[in-house]
Parts: structure tokens; C-alpha cells; sequence
């Protein structure tokens, strides 16, 4: 009779540490799967800009889809281009194959600056420092269609001194919003 119960509670405790094991993996693959990265080779398919590196995400304000990726096109250490896509592309039929493709930039004038100054303005009202630092030529790349837009980079620091970027476009409020992974990589671009 001790036996069995020495078995039984062996056995219990076997399958509690079991669950626990699953519980933690399965933790491990939801945080996983909300991380969606877009499929490379798709991506350089659909867009047809190759050899794209990650950067990583980008939340879209006025954009079709707000769940996106940023992609550099690279060729002789120099960044040709930068490729924005659907968060989804190539992992679902339901992603959609609008992007955009945002060329190299040249430093923002007076003017520019000026005329962007109450979104800095704001930004440093929530403790955040904002500059705009150039402009660059834009392609948004819509059912095919392609519609020619300008953006603006902005450097922002947030509270604890964190560098990070978005790229904004005055006329329908379109903003790309990068994250820290996304600044170094596109400091000079």
C-alpha cells in the first residue's frame, strides 16, 4: 500500500513539472509568433529590391496596415533604400503587398524645419527631444499603384535619453514610426 502511494505521488509530481514545462514553452511561443517577421525572400519578390537586411518594426499612423517591417537595401556597405512591408507578408494570404520604398535623404531646410515645428513642438511637451533631420523621397506602392510621397525624418529622445526615429509626411499625416533597433542603422541614410 505505500508502495502505491509512493508511486502515485511520484507520478504527481512528474506530470506537475510537466505542465509547468509546457506552460513555459508554450510562453516562449506566443511571445514568438506576436514577433512577426515578414519572409525575406517574399519580400524581395514582391517589392524586387534585393539584398534586403531586418531592421525591425515599425507601427504606421494613416497607413493601410499599422503592423509593419523595415528592410535595408544594402550594397557596398552603403543603405540604398529602405523597404517598409505588411508585419504578415509571407506568413499569411491575408497580408497585404502595398509597401513603401523611402530613397536616401538630404538635410531638411529652414523651411522645413519651420514648417514641421508644432509636431516638435508637441513631441517636447511629453519630455521627448525632436529634430528633423532630412528629406527624403517616397514611394508608396498601393494595389500596385505607385503614389509619390515626401517624408521627413525626426531623431526623438524619449526620458531616459533612448535615441529613436520616425519618418512623417506633412499633407495626409502618414507617420513611420521606427524603433531603437532601427536608429543606428539609419543614422546617415
Amino acid at each position: 500500500m505505500k508502495k502505491a502511494i509512493i508511486l502515485a505521488l511520484g507520478l504527481l509530481a512528474i506530470a506537475a513539472t510537466g505542465l509547468q514545462i509546457r506552460e513555459i514553452v508554450k510562453a516562449y511561443q506566443v511571445a514568438y509568433t506576436e514577433e512577426r517577421v515578414p519572409e525575406t525572400k517574399a519580400v524581395e519578390a514582391n517589392t524586387k529590391h534585393e539584398p534586403l537586411y531586418q531592421i525591425g518594426r515599425v507601427e504606421g499612423t494613416n497607413t493601410k496596415v499599422e503592423q509593419l517591417y523595415a528592410y535595408d537595401e544594402t550594397e557596398s556597405g552603403k543603405v540604398e533604400s529602405v523597404v517598409i512591408v505588411d508585419r504578415k507578408y509571407g506568413l499569411t494570404n491575408k497580408a497585404s503587398a502595398d509597401f513603401f520604398t523611402i530613397a536616401p535623404g538630404k538635410p531638411a531646410t529652414a523651411d522645413e524645419k519651420a514648417s514641421l515645428q508644432p509636431l516638435v513642438d508637441e513631441l517636447d511637451k511629453e519630455q521627448i527631444k525632436a529634430e528633423v533631420i532630412s528629406t527624403h523621397d517616397a514611394t508608396w506602392t498601393e494595389n500596385g499603384k505607385e503614389r509619390d510621397l515626401t517624408l521627413y525624418k525626426v531623431f526623438y529622445k524619449d526620458v531616459d535619453q533612448n535615441e529613436y526615429l520616425f519618418f512623417i509626411e506633412g499633407e495626409d499625416g502618414i507617420k513611420l514610426d521606427l524603433f531603437k533597433k532601427g536608429y543606428s542603422r539609419l543614422s546617415n541614410y
